[in-house]
């Protein structure tokens, strides 16, 4: 069965090209299946070059599909964006005020309906240049930081962030 829809989807390859995006954007929708299930797929369909190329468009897709619903579709372009593993949380650098953030650091527990401003506990709001968030731990306990002052790079060390 497995060998005779691999060679359908191979005598149809420009539909199956269209199917296979089609699916990764339901599947950012309604997030129904992982997305890694999909990319086996598309591998073992169209090969390794083609079943990549497909996979990475999907996720451009579902990127931006998942800004759209986040409300900063052509609003915002967060460079430094993460989300949590477990619990969801959504983390954002807004580099530039829009209409529902101001400029700075700022996480959403519920899927981005609301937003609350992170505390950087003293540095400007513009100072957080990249982020990362721990795949099952809310509080990141060990922390490295760069400054750079008087053209000399200084390192620092910080424990216990969290929001």
């Amino acid at each position: 069965m497995k060998e005779q829809i691999i060679a359908l989807l191979n005598t149809y390859e420009n539909a199956a090209y269209l199917i296979s995006i089609v699916i990764n954007i339901i599947i950012s929708i309604l997030g129904l299946v992982p997305s890694v299930f999909l990319t086996a797929a598309n591998l073992a369909v169209f090969g390794f070059w083609k079943g990549t190329f497909l996979s990475f468009a999907g996720q451009a897709f579902k990127a931006i599909v998942s800004l759209m619903n986040l409300g900063f579709y052509k609003e915002s372009d967060f460079h430094y964006m993460t989300v949590g593993y477990k619990g969801h949380t959504i983390y954002v650098v807004n580099q530039e005020e829009n209409k529902t953030l101001g400029q700075g650091g700022f996480y959403s527990k519920d899927d981005g309906k609301t937003w609350l401003q992170s505390q950087l506990n003293g540095l400007p709001q513009t100072a957080a240049g990249t982020i990362a968030a721990h795949p099952t731990d809310a509080c990141t306990y060990q922390t490295i930081i760069r400054f750079k002052t008087e053209g000399r790079d200084i390192f620092g060390r910080i424990l216990g962030i969290c929001c």
